[in-house]
């Protein structure tokens, strides 16, 4: 297990004059936690090393690598994401840069999936373009926002995740799949959601998720429809990102989480780690890290339940 050491950092997003920041960590493994995050979990559990690195070339050969080869903040086009990360020019770290290179990579025999198995976990996918989409529509009047996303971003994002799809299964190497799409739910919980409201109000978040849930059931039918096609032969899940995170958020006690109780029951578990004070003032068990991200705990309780889908 390589694990970078960074030293903490938090940014701190201003979101305007009279809401609160948004605020956006770092942690002891590189990463946007207190600590490991749910492939490292699994990686232990399966006795696989995982190997941290923003470039998989760097990869030791020969040996095998259970690979979480998406980073955070990945979209599904490299041309739309804004990550700058050290020694890589801007741009190149959307996921279909990243299958490309993960291809290219397993042809060489220099890392691989779950061996004998051939599974994918497809993660989180439409967190980063809810991101780049929110920036976007705040330029135009909330009452276009539906058919913006609908017709306008939504189908640019459905056909770039089947390309990238489709690429992993027709090079051969993918044959069960399991796929996570972000949802609605899951944004009523996190933290930021409730800081947001802010910015635009209720009713304008209203209509941003109930387009995004078109976008993203529009998706889970395109995907299950590829998979019966009759000459693709491709074993397909597709979930919703929300459900482990609802399963904690709404049974916090049976599932260690501390802070419990919400601030005010109308709105989500909005306590974060960093808004305590972390790294100075220790707090276990918290369900977020930061306004976004969740804790090493969380992570630690998404790893058992990703465990039971292999």
């Amino acid at each position: 297990m390589v694990l970078g050491t960074p030293e903490f950092n938090v940014e701190n997003i201003t979101l305007g004059q009279e809401c609160p920041e948004v605020d956006i960590g770092t942690g002891p493994c590189g990463r946007s936690s207190n600590g490991k995050v749910y492939p490292q979990f699994l990686a232990e559990d399966l006795g696989f090393d995982l190997e941290l690195q923003y470039d998989l070339e760097k990869l030791p050969k020969g040996k095998n690598n259970l690979v979480s080869f998406a980073l955070a903040g990945s979209s599904q086009n490299k041309n739309l994401n804004t990550l700058n990360l050290p020694g890589e020019p801007s741009n190149d770290y959307g996921f279909d840069y990243q299958v490309d290179k993960y291809l290219k990579l397993y042809c060489k025999s220099q890392c691989y999936a779950i061996p004998e198995k051939d599974v994918f976990f497809y993660t989180g996918v439409g967190l980063v373009e809810q991101d780049i989409w929110f920036k976007q529509l705040l330029q135009i009047p909330v009452q276009d926002w539906n058919d913006e996303i609908v017709n306008v971003l939504g189908p640019v994002y459905i056909s770039q995740t089947m390309t990238n799809i489709k690429e992993l299964y027709n090079c051969g190497k993918a044959r069960r799949m399991f796929v996570q799409l972000a949802d609605a739910p899951l944004n009523r919980i996190l933290p930021l959601w409730n800081k947001l409201k802010c910015v635009v109000g209720i009713e304008a978040l209203d209509i941003f998720n109930n387009a995004f849930t078109t976008v993203q059931d529009a998706l889970k039918t395109e995907i299950e429809n590829y998979a019966l096609q009759a000459t693709v032969s491709l074993d397909v899940s597709v979930v919703y990102l929300s459900g482990p995170f609802l399963e904690i958020h709404d049974n916090p006690s049976a599932y260690g989480v501390t802070n419990a109780e919400p601030n005010n029951m109308a709105t989500p578990l909005i306590d974060t780690m960093i808004s305590f004070g972390w790294p100075d003032q220790v707090f276990e068990n918290m369900m977020w890290f930061d306004d976004v991200h969740p804790s090493d705990h969380t992570h630690r309780i998404v790893a058992n339940f990703v465990k039971t889908w292999l």
